[in-house]
């Protein structure tokens, strides 16, 4: 209906310039209510833009953002929930709100078909905090076994390569890309990760800010050991970070990683082990699902440097940190004190969130 009223209006606009004026009263009345009709439409202001976010006191000259948006920006009172809030968040929250709808629309019902069950029980299964806060970790405890069977460094390839679908960590990863060379195919990229902080910044550099993060990240983590069972967590917790420290020793800093030329760095998967040797990338491969004919090095020496240290470094700190990251990355599908305990850290310490964000978790 919308596009239809515009079309009329700019039809109109084009016949009135391009012929001399026999504009009938009748058809001036129905140019108005299209044109009314268009405008009422619009949420934000009269044509979509809230003009009364702007703080005219601003020349735009000096600083267009506080002129288009000053005032809003002045008044605006963050929600306990989020650390940040923009027009995209909006939409972000719109869109949500109405995935919530259809879901819980579905999961009410009784007449489903495969596929709207598969969402309603999954749905109705995350929802359930009774029964999630008697399981406690249970639902991970057969992960958390397999890491306790790790026993060699084939072990510890096999555990990284299914990281993606365990919610763990691993010091190296990847995904599908497309190919920056030609861009018609897509091809596997290749990098270092396996940092809990958000940057090499937090583990490297004595800022007092820095500092404070990393003294709260050693107690999060024997918190969250304690919910494994695990004894004496204060010194694995240490033990950990100084692991996660020498990765980010490791790890190229942001400018570089995004060089375009020092990230592209195209192999034969055949080709791999020789110039990556010491890493069973057969055994990582296998866990991830992709066929991997030809793949792009993005981070080469820190690849390198993770090899390094999953075949130096005692298994055990490895067995410890992915008990721990293992237990953190599936903490939102886990019982309430784990998943507060997670979000003390994540989201208060961290990120300065008071409150969790819960809008029935559709994402």
């Amino acid at each position: 209906m919308k596009k239809s009223l515009i079309a009329a209006a700019l039809a109109a606009t084009f016949i009135t310039g391009c012929s001399e004026p026999q504009t009938t009263k009748t058809e001036e009345q129905q140019l108005k209510v299209a044109t009314a009709a268009v405008t009422q439409k619009a949420e934000l202001g009269n044509f979509g833009v809230d003009l009364t976010a702007r703080n005219e006191a601003v020349k735009p000259g000096d600083d267009f953002f506080m002129y288009a948006s000053g005032t809003w920006y002045d008044n605006y009172v963050m929600p306990a929930d989020k650390t940040r809030y923009g027009a995209f968040s909006g939409l972000a929250e719109r869109s949500e709100g109405d995935v919530k709808a259809i879901i819980e629309e579905i999961a009410a019902r009784k007449d489903l078909n495969a596929e709207e069950k598969l969402v309603a029980d999954f749905y109705n299964a995350y929802m359930d905090t009774e029964t999630l806060n008697k399981l406690g970790i249970a639902p991970i405890k057969p992960l958390l076994s397999e890491i306790n069977d790790i026993s060699s460094t084939d072990d510890l390839a096999k555990m990284f390569g299914k990281s993606w679908l365990t919610g763990n960590k691993a010091p190296l990863g990847g995904g599908m890309w497309f190919n920056r060379l030609d861009p018609n195919k897509y091809e596997m990229s290749l990098g270092a990760g396996g940092l809990g902080l958000p940057d090499r910044s937090y583990y490297l550099e004595d800022a007092e800010r820095f500092v404070k993060t990393r003294t709260a990240y050693i107690a999060h983590i024997a918190d969250m050991l304690e919910f494994a069972g695990v004894e004496n967590t204060a010194e694995r917790a240490q033990a950990i970070v100084d692991l996660e420290t020498k990765i980010a020793q490791s790890h190229w800093p942001r400018e570089k990683r995004r060089n375009r030329d020092l990230t592209l760095n195209q192999i034969e998967r055949a080709d791999l082990s020789t110039a990556y040797p010491d890493f069973n990338w057969d055994l990582y491969f296998a866990q991830t699902g992709y066929k991997v004919p030809q793949l792009n090095v993005s981070q080469p020496e820190p690849i390198k440097a993770m090899i390094e240290l999953i075949n130096q470094e005692d298994i055990a700190v490895w067995k410890d940190y992915l008990t721990y990251h293992a237990i953190s990355g599936n903490a939102g599908l886990l019982s309430e004190d784990v998943f507060n305990t997670n979000f003390a850290f994540f989201g208060k310490e961290l990120n300065g969130q008071q409150e969790p964000r819960l809008v029935g978790n559709v994402q």
